[in-house]
């Protein structure tokens, strides 16, 4: 596995919409409209202008009461022509002017009730909240006061101890606010619908999410009622609805989630259009921008990282139709791009955008610290990641010292996490004292500020553990690991239900994990007893995580248990490999294998746990619902943070419904069950019987970096360690472009002598069933040399091509099943979009909405060929063909299913950092609602299409810059045609010529006609291809690339016969007719 490393969205946030301007003269609005038109549009000496003429106007008639709605103006100018310290001066004077000249109660009151607003925008959260107790203090002691003014007062407070963190205080002045709001007799709905909206941002701070809901649901019903026109309701509504889609994916409801964030963007736009409000379109904009970027974070968090990174990606390039010049949030949108980038793994895409930004922070006299260090410490993980390890020591040095500029003494969860990313990165570069340090100051400052008995002290002290074990302190990983481990068990007993207990429990596998590793790295004799009292251990943290997975639902939470069963699976499989080199009893053997499918299944399994929009062909929409809401059912009990015997009892309840109806569905749908849920059983010695005559299975495998091959046939089973550590970085090098001959000769010749040679004592059969791992997914075996080649044609005879014939699995389980070809009456069938130029011109001009267009659509490459090939062996096989615009997803759907042969020649996309986002792309439906992504195929929609067939064909040309990762996609994507009913799939490990590629598949299907088993077509096809192909069309990134992955019996094709020769039929036919009258005539004669 390669280093995880966290990819931070900090844009989604709830919604505080912005604040009624108070004024005492209604009336007079028009003037301060005039005054925010100029500041809209960057008119700062003409703002400043009209601010100095009103006043005087007013100064004049000796209206000194309206004097009171301008103080915020006074100090957002000033801020716009100097700086925040004068800005707060400049109010500070305007106040103090204003009651020298006699201002009335109420208008002192209106002044503070605004300069709160000013200081909590210019981040002085303490001048914020003494302006509004003094604005509190003042409305009361006013004698004609409104129930709505006292109402205001309150509302000020509330925002004030919201934005100090004390969430307790402000929901009680919240309360308060709302009780004058709604004791009044002129009701302001619009003020009470903001009240609402803040309720259920506290409701939502104290983790209680169906109260959160009510009050943001409540908040619309006011909003409704208020006195505004419709487009500014749309506009409002929609912030509200961007706190209800928090909620919703929190309780893992991404689907809904989803599509309100759609519907909010849509809103924004149509305000943005249609209002007449410089301040609202303004608002609009913003509110927008958060919509996108929410919608990105949702994404990503799913792992479809590319659909994140378009919506930055259009975020970026709109900014400044979106911004204000003086809008930071330009500069935050290129943080973003940058951070998407990083979940692409496009480092060097992400340096330049983060470089970027932090120039414009350098030259910026209003430079934002905290959003500075955010950037710095992102780009010091591209360094890292880029091995430029100096380069990345100094960037996080840098923003270290950013953070704690921002933050001053109240360091917070950005940072700490910071800090941990820090630690460990000095730790596994040389920097022993440094990394302890950094771990040892970010656990004391939490301790010192959090209070001892913190959960989140958890998470440092495992912090420490690994930090110590990696810098090789093993006592000192011990000693801390144990220490977590305790104050879990401490706290958890002072907990009054279960439940809870079990929450706290997170992190204790890692703690148990970390306690074990070091133990082992300390223990000089390893015997038998001692390993197996590890295993104990390793078993006790594998029930805990099996106990997590009842409480989690969102797919962050998801994607860190599958990161912890990854990490507990690999120790595991070493002590088991330890125990069987020691012991030689084939029983560890077994137990290593099951830990290793096991492992590959865990993976594919956390995946499809994200997607709450999945379904399968074979089980009905209903049963798949019900599963999905009695799951979140029990989660969003268990998620409340009531401590008592009463949820307690609740969650057991839910749960034990969620596991009869799991039960249930073990009888009912047991293939499905199979898949998703039900415990691996391996038997060696089973699955032993269910290898095929004549061949041979290597299952390869890593064990903390080590390779292992398991060599498997119907008789024998041998373990042997290999070098990989010398050739490691020889696959990639590979998967570059056009490597040189000689380079690429002796790459291959040296993966042979590694990875083949150490085995090839114990091959005794033709055939070879290959189970990779890792990297070695990106490998194709048959092109390894026994020695070294001198032009590319020597590849027929001078490799592994040459002497056997291989073909692929992702799994030892699938030798398990019943073997026995289906049998289906339709021959073929292809799809084939060809991506003509005529097809993306017409797309490009039926989309409106550049939100929703597919860049990548209309950059896709023409497939003549692939048209071609699809078109001349439908005929040739009596099959049917979807071409160009007739090849759309729907079609796809709806006839791809019960044929022998399936052919699919199209474009994909590889995902392997999320592989469940792999996607087939099909032609455009350009009629009806269009959104970015319909005629996307993603691998996870695969589990719910028919794809009966002995054989699907993928012949996609890939698109874009696959990202070099070990082959996930390749795993997710043949376990889901497995699923869907396809026995066996060919398909490429790299992005391959489509000419080259037509020909190889051509040629496999002429040698499938005559009757050869799938993997003997395949290779015949190959060598066919070499014997004919001329200087680089011979290099293996032009052929090798294909490989067959599953079952390789024979399929029985029926030809339809030639035209000529139906031609030849009916001219024998007529001649025999002739000759017959002929005869007839002759015999009347005579």
């Amino acid at each position: 596995m390669g280093q995880q490393y966290k990819i931070c969205f900090f844009m989604a946030f709830f919604v505080l919409l912005s604040p009624t301007k108070l004024s005492a003269q209604e009336k007079l609005s028009t003037g301060t409209a005039l005054i925010d038109s100029y500041l809209l549009n960057d008119q700062v000496k003409q703002a400043d202008s009209e601010l100095q003429s009103q006043i005087e106007t007013f100064k004049k008639a000796k209206q000194i009461d309206s004097l009171a709605q301008y103080i915020e103006y006074v100090g957002q100018i000033s801020l716009l022509k100097s700086n925040q310290y004068n800005a707060v001066k400049q109010a500070e004077t305007f106040f103090e002017n204003l009651k020298k000249l006699g201002a009335s109660k109420r208008a002192q009151y209106i002044a503070l009730h605004d300069l709160s607003y000013l200081y909590q925008d210019l981040g002085e959260t303490q001048k914020a909240f003494e302006a509004s107790q003094e604005s509190l203090q003042t409305i009361l002691s006013v004698n004609d006061a409104t129930q709505n003014e006292i109402g205001e007062a309150y509302y000020v407070l509330t925002r004030s101890y919201y934005f100090a963190g004390k969430y307790v205080d402000a929901t009680h002045q919240c309360k308060k606010s709302q009780y004058h709001f709604l004791k009044s007799k002129e009701k302001d709905y619009n003020r009470l619908s903001d009240v609402n909206n803040f309720f259920g941002v506290l409701m939502w701070r104290s983790q209680k999410l169906d109260s959160a809901q009510y009050y943001f649901e409540k908040s619309i019903s006011s909003l409704q009622k208020a006195d505004k026109d419709s487009i500014y309701k749309i506009y409002s509504a929609a912030g509200i609805q961007l706190n209800i889609s928090q909620i919703m994916e929190a309780r893992g409801n991404i689907s809904e989630a989803k599509q309100t964030l759609e519907k909010i963007i849509k809103d924004c736009s149509f305000v943005i259009k249609e209002s007449k409000d410089a301040a609202t379109v303004e608002d609009s904009k913003r509110l927008l921008w958060i919509g996108i970027s929410n919608l990105s974070t949702l994404y990503n968090n799913i792992g479809n990282v590319n659909r994140a990174y378009e919506l930055v990606n259009y975020i970026y390039h709109k900014r400044d139709q979106l911004y204000q010049d003086s809008d930071p949030e330009k500069s935050h949108s290129i943080v973003l791009l940058g951070q998407t980038q990083m979940s692409l793994k496009e480092f060097d895409k992400a340096i330049a955008s983060f470089q970027k930004v932090l120039k414009i922070y350098e030259t910026d006299s209003g430079q934002d610290i905290f959003w500075q260090a955010i950037a710095t410490g992102s780009l010091a993980t591209c360094y890292e990641q880029k091995g430029e390890i100096a380069l990345a020591e100094k960037t996080y040095n840098d923003a270290d010292k950013l953070y704690k500029s921002a933050l001053g003494e109240n360091l917070d969860d950005t940072y700490l996490d910071f800090a941990i990313d820090k630690a460990m990165f000095l730790a596994k570069n040389n920097k022993p004292e440094a990394a302890i340090s950094t771990a040892l100051n970010a656990y004391n400052y939490l301790k010192a500020n959090g209070g001892e008995n913190n959960n989140d002290l958890i998470s440092h002290m495992l912090n420490l553990a690994k930090v110590y074990y990696t810098v090789s302190e093993y006592p000192k990983s011990l000693e801390w690991s144990e220490k977590g481990i305790s104050f879990i068990d401490k706290l958890a007993q002072n907990k009054t239900t279960s439940l809870n207990a079990v929450k706290l429990t997170y992190l204790k596998p890692l703690l148990i994990l970390e306690n074990s590793k070091a133990r082992y790295k300390q223990q000089t004799v390893k015997d038998s007893i001692f390993l197996k009292e590890l295993l104990k251990n390793m078993e006790h943290a594998f029930k805990i995580l099996e106990d997590q997975k009842a409480l989690i639902s969102k797919d962050d939470n998801v994607n860190v248990l599958y990161s912890n069963f990854l990490e507990l699976y690999s120790f595991t499989k070493e002590l088991y490999s330890n125990l069987y080199i020691q012991t030689k009893n084939k029983e560890y053997l077994t137990k290593l294998i099951e830990t290793q499918e096991n492992s590959v299944y865990y993976g594919i399994r956390s995946k499809l746990m994200v997607q709450d929009e999945i379904n399968f062909a074979d089980v009905p929409e209903r049963i798949v619902k019900r599963e999905s809401k009695l799951k979140k059912d029990a989660v969003s009990i268990a998620a409340s943070i009531e401590d008592s015997t009463s949820s307690f009892q609740s969650y057991l309840g839910a749960n034990d419904i969620y596991n009869s109806f799991l039960d249930s569905l073990k009888i009912a749908y047991p293939k499905y069950y199979k898949m998703k849920f039900a415990t691996l059983d391996v038997s060696l010695q089973d699955l032993q019987k269910y290898i095929p005559e004549n061949t041979t299975v290597i299952r390869y495998f890593f064990i903390d970096e080590i390779l292992y091959a398991m060599v498997l046939d119907k008789e024998n089973r041998n373990l042997i360690k290999l070098d990989f550590e010398s050739v490691k970085n020889h696959i990639e090098y590979l998967n570059k472009p056009q490597p040189s001959l000689e380079e690429e000769s002796a790459l291959l010749y040296e993966l042979y002598g590694n990875l083949w040679k150490p085995l090839e004592n114990l091959i005794h059969t033709k055939k070879i069933i290959i189970l990779p791992d890792g990297a070695l997914f990106n490998l194709s075996f048959e092109t390894l040399t026994p020695s070294k080649i001198k032009s590319y044609n020597e590849l027929a005879t001078n490799s592994l091509l040459a002497r056997y014939t291989i073909s692929y699995n992702f799994s030892l389980l699938l030798l398990n099943e019943d073997k026995k070809p289906k049998m289906f009456s339709n021959n073929f069938v292809a799809f084939a979009p060809g991506f003509s130029k005529e097809m993306k011109d017409d797309y490009k001009i039926s989309i409106t909405d550049s939100l929703d267009k597919d860049a990548t659509y209309l950059t896709l490459l023409s497939q003549p060929s692939s048209v071609k090939l699809a078109e001349e062996y439908s005929k040739i096989f009596d099959g049917t063909s979807f071409l160009n615009e007739n090849a759309s997803k729907t079609v796809f759907q709806n006839k791809a299913g019960e044929h022998k042969i399936i052919h699919i020649g199209t474009h994909g996309e590889s995902n392997n950092i999320s592989p469940e986002f792999s996607r087939l792309i099909f032609a455009k439906t350009l009629e009806g609602p269009k959104s970015y992504d319909e005629n996307s195929l993603y691998s996870y929609e695969i589990y719910n299409t028919d794809l009966s067939s002995n054989l699907a064909i993928l012949t996609a040309c890939e698109t874009g810059k696959p990202t070099y990762q070990p082959g996930e996609g390749m795993i997710s994507l043949a376990h889901a045609f497995n699923y869907a009913g396809s026995e066996s799939i060919l398909t490429s490990l790299w992005a391959i010529d489509e000419i080259s590629s037509s020909q190889i598949v051509g040629y496999f299907y002429d040698f499938l006609a005559e009757g050869l088993p799938k993997d003997e077509a395949l290779k015949k096809a190959k060598l066919k291809y070499l014997s004919t192909a001329d200087g680089r069309a011979a290099s293996p990134q032009y052929w090798a690339g294909l490989v067959l992955i599953g079952d390789t019996a024979p399929i029985q094709l029926q030809h339809s016969l030639n035209p000529i020769w139906w031609w030849v039929v009916g001219l024998v036919l007529v001649a025999l007719f002739i000759i017959f009258r002929l005869k007839k005539k002759n015999a009347k004669n005579t």
